[in-house]
């Protein structure tokens, strides 16, 4: 039996993408022994010549599949992993190379190779320090290791707020971080209480919200304390004072970085606009700070 073949040797699977698969060494042997000439029947091989021209080019090239990895050895240094398949016996070898091809000497264990991660966190601050004052918004700029991202490696402080950057940093209880304040709210709240003052927090912090429904007839004053070491007393001045009507509701949303108060945080329920005098309205009350 006689074959042709009009077919192109470049156009075969695997030719000029992976001269180490069968299909291409196929498409060699058979390039070299004349096999695809033309259409005229010039050049061909029987069935038993094109077969033992492809054993010979079996036999005369690595008959073997290989795939590479870069690793990052123990030191700290690059190199190729290549795994090696024979695809006559199935065996599979590993050998190492430098990065330029030649054999490499690395020590385990390895891992993939390190990137540094750059990473910025914003934070408000609640407390004055050397450099930032309440309220102001504060970068962190860090980077980590790729393989143990959990391990900062460099940091450092900007405040954006007064444009200044490499600020000393300041000491962790002195500001929040505001994906703190949106993700984790802590929750201040009141049930149809009469009570005319709620300690909201003993340290300085952040009020995101305030909700009040006022319960009873007559107009309360819902007052913001701060700085104070007990509830406030008949005649204490607040920091704010919103009028919250009889029978009716208020609500106050300060953004999700909130407002600042420093100090022990009191909210007292006054019948008073500039002072507090003490209202014994029942109340429903919810506050979101931090």
């Amino acid at each position: 039996m006689l074959i042709e073949s009009n077919t192109n040797i470049s156009s075969l699977p695997g030719f000029g993408a992976n001269f180490g698969t069968k299909e291409a060494r196929f498409a060699l042997a058979m390039s070299a022994a004349g096999l695809g000439g033309g259409g005229g029947g010039g050049g061909g091989l029987t069935q038993a010549e094109a077969q033992a021209a492809f054993t010979a080019a079996l036999q005369s090239q690595a008959a073997s599949e290989f795939s590479d990895m870069v690793l990052q050895d123990s030191a700290g240094t690059k190199f190729i992993r290549r795994t090696s398949i024979d695809e006559e016996t199935g065996a599979i070898a590993f050998s190492n190379l430098n990065l330029d091809g030649t054999s490499a000497t690395v020590v385990p264990p390895f891992s993939l190779p390190s990137t540094i991660l750059n990473n910025t966190r914003l934070a408000k601050a609640i407390a004055v320090s050397t450099g930032v004052a309440i309220g102001d918004i504060l970068e962190f700029k860090y980077s980590a290791d790729s393989n143990t991202p959990h391990v900062i490696a460099t940091s450092g402080w900007n405040n954006l707020t007064q444009q200044v950057n490499n600020i000393a940093a300041p000491p962790a209880s002195n500001y929040i971080y505001l994906d703190q304040i949106t993700s984790g709210d802590v929750k201040a709240r009141l049930v149809n209480s009469a009570a005319s003052a709620i300690l909201i927090k003993p340290t300085n912090g952040i009020i995101k919200s305030i909700y009040i429904d006022n319960l009873a007839a007559g107009i309360i004053f819902v007052q913001v304390f701060q700085g104070l070491t007990a509830l406030p007393a008949v005649g204490a001045v607040p920091l704010e004072s919103y009028r919250c009507p009889s029978n009716g509701s208020i609500s106050f949303d300060f953004g999700p970085s909130g407002v600042v108060y420093t100090g022990q945080i009191y909210l007292g329920f006054s019948t008073t606009a500039g002072t507090f005098t003490a209202a014994a309205n029942n109340k429903n009350l919810v506050v979101n700070y931090r």
